[in-house]
């Protein structure tokens, strides 16, 4: 009996490290892509940035994400440079940023692609709102975990005022959609 105790005791702490392992995974990216998209009676606009940078610790259920605004471009450096200055403010609200947690913890021993929810704050312009985002994720063969998500979202929540200007014009309704691979990283 006192080797089988031994044998199981050891499959124990296996299978409990096994867990932990799993269970203690962090993935970070600087390189991710968001995007945000108006689409107005006269004209669409659509700013992108490769700038997005990304950490996810299953361990903690923490998914936090910020992208310097500055970074955000629409094609045109004008408008670029007036959405900046006089609306988004990047001189004194730099960044846009989310934080918040899955509302069910994805299955890091699946390869599929899954449907997540995650609910948390973004904030952007000073100001901060709670938000829920519907999106997916998938752990990949090399350990690395991709997600892609977009929500709506609206300027006159975070104080933005609706630019009115030569002429483009910026929709109160905008679609942020971000697309990144994050590296597993230890913890």
């Amino acid at each position: 009996m006192g080797r089988f105790n031994r044998i199981f005791g050891v499959f124990l702490i296996l299978c409990l490290w096994g867990v932990n392992e799993i269970l203690a995974q962090s993935y970070l990216s600087r390189n991710g892509y968001v995007e945000f998209l108006s689409e107005a009676p006269q004209e669409d606009v659509l700013g992108k940035s490769n700038f997005l940078v990304g950490r996810i610790s299953l361990t903690d259920n923490e998914v936090d994400f910020y992208v310097d605004a500055r970074t955000l471009k629409t094609g045109i450096t004008y408008r670029d440079e007036h959405l900046q200055e006089n609306y988004i403010e990047t001189d004194k609200f730099p960044y846009a940023e989310f934080f918040g947690s899955f509302t069910e913890k994805p299955d890091p021993s699946s390869e599929e692609v899954q449907d997540v929810k995650v609910e948390g704050n973004f904030k952007v312009h000073g100001v901060e709102n709670p938000v829920t985002i519907i999106g997916t994720v998938q752990f990949l063969k090399n350990g690395n975990l991709y997600i892609k998500a977009n929500w709506p979202l609206q300027l006159s929540d975070y104080d933005i005022p609706i630019p009115k200007v030569l002429n483009y014009r910026l929709s109160n309704d905008l679609t942020l959609t971000v697309d990144i691979i994050l590296e597993k990283r230890s913890q």
